[in-house]
């Protein structure tokens, strides 16, 4: 249902964008031009969006050449460029509104005056009655050639958008870490974790993203491998080039995976039991002991959401459910997808939480300020007491545009400060 109001809200907004549009180009020279360019621009998005969701499989189709470009440019204007244009435009108007309002009411009033006499000569006579040949030629206002091109501004944003996103895409960078931990053992001063999350293989990230990804985290020679959720992006029929991957990265180092929300979409209990019948280690309120140099690990990974939600609505319960399953007194390290389980691990005693989900924020002003304020935590080192949270930015996407929040692969480096 909630998928549904959006897409009618995206539907909707497209068309208010376009009927405002073309009533703004309307008084210029060759006005059909520029109204028939709009109505291909904004016109062309809605039959394309119509067209993705009522026959997805037919994109998809025609291959990876046409359906990452043209999926690219659905998201970027109807999820970025499209609420921009709409949110400046209520923006515009309430201000314009509210600025006409209190001209009315504190506006002073022009105090009557003479009308002056107007001295009329024979000259001024003569061209007031000269006869006028030819059609009037009416020009656009400066307001109203100003307004048009506004109306062709969430166009220009759409392109700048799409080239920073084609200059972004399948880059990421390798982001280094050394984590004092107080109730780390002498025996592991030194060892490296590969903290891998959020690859939302699909749309955008394939066989050549992944390939990159492995071939980085080999390269790193970690003693451990995380991957902290969000291995496909949507479709299960994405899951087979992301288990290979994943088999691969087996093969460098321990490696365990814990769920994340974009893995559940669109059938939970499918992605959880291939994941597992590829022999790979996913934890779901389970614990997996590892020995690396002669000393135990727990390795610890939360489930996500309840069965009445796929949100993160369950994190206690499950925390809870998880400690019961512990089975060893190994040094524990969680993977959880959401990095709002910090909480309750530190209240659990659990000195290192590696998690994902939120992008780094994907879409920040300044690292500090942007969409990732809608968490607690949403990128790199938070420490509490004792305990040590480590949120990475993921390494894929499920939207094309990151904006200081860089995808990444985390290098770890756990250091014993006793």
């Amino acid at each position: 249902m909630i998928y549904l109001l959006i897409v009618c809200s995206l539907l909707a907004g497209n068309l208010f964008f376009w009927w405002w549009a073309d009533r703004r180009l309307r008084p210029l020279r060759k006005a059909n031009i520029w109204r028939a360019l709009q109505a291909a621009l904004v016109g062309g998005q809605i039959l394309v969006l119509a067209w993705w969701l009522m026959f997805p499989g037919t994109l998809r189709g025609l291959g990876n050449s046409f359906w990452k470009p043209v999926t690219q440019w659905l998201y970027m204007w109807n999820l970025l460029v499209l609420p921009i244009s709409l949110i400046a435009l209520l923006f515009g108007y309430s201000v314009l509104w509210l600025g006409r309002l209190f001209t009315r009411l504190v506006g002073p009033s022009r105090p009557a005056s003479d009308t002056p006499i107007k001295s009329v000569t024979a000259e001024s006579e003569a061209a007031e009655i000269a006869p006028v040949t030819g059609p009037a030629i009416v020009y656009p206002s400066r307001r109203q050639i100003l307004t048009a091109a506004a109306t062709f501004a969430p166009q220009a944003l759409l392109g700048g958008t799409l080239l920073l996103s084609a200059s972004q895409h399948g880059k990421f960078r390798i982001r280094r870490m050394q984590l004092a931990i107080p109730q780390l053992p002498k025996a592991l001063d030194g060892v490296t974790i590969a903290h891998v999350s959020d690859t939302h293989v699909g749309r955008f990230v394939g066989p050549r993203e992944l390939d990159a990804i492995v071939t980085a985290t080999a390269e790193l020679r970690p003693d451990l491998i995380a991957f902290t959720g969000d291995l496909i992006d949507f479709n299960l029929a994405d899951l087979p080039p992301a288990l290979s991957a994943m088999r691969q990265l087996a093969k460098v180092a321990p490696m365990a995976l814990c769920v994340g929300n974009h893995d559940l979409f669109e059938n939970a209990s499918h992605f959880k039991s291939r994941v597992r019948r590829a022999e790979l280690n996913l934890l779901v309120d389970e614990s997996m002991p590892i020995d690396i140099r002669g000393h135990r690990i727990d390795l610890l990974g939360l489930d996500w959401g309840t069965p009445a939600s796929v949100r993160a609505d369950g994190i206690q319960g499950h925390m809870e459910n998880l400690l019961t399953r512990r089975t060893t007194g190994g040094f524990p390290i969680l993977l959880a997808h959401h990095p709002h389980a910090f909480d309750p691990a530190r209240a659990a005693g659990i000195p290192l939480t590696l998690s994902g989900h939120t992008h780094g924020g994907q879409i920040m002003l300044t690292p500090n300020y942007g969409f990732g304020r809608i968490y607690r935590y949403w990128s790199g080192l938070y420490e509490k007491g004792n305990s040590k949270l480590v949120v990475s930015n993921g390494v894929g996407n499920w939207f094309p545009l990151r904006i200081n929040a860089p995808a990444e692969i985390i290098h770890l480096t756990l250091r014993s400060s006793t």
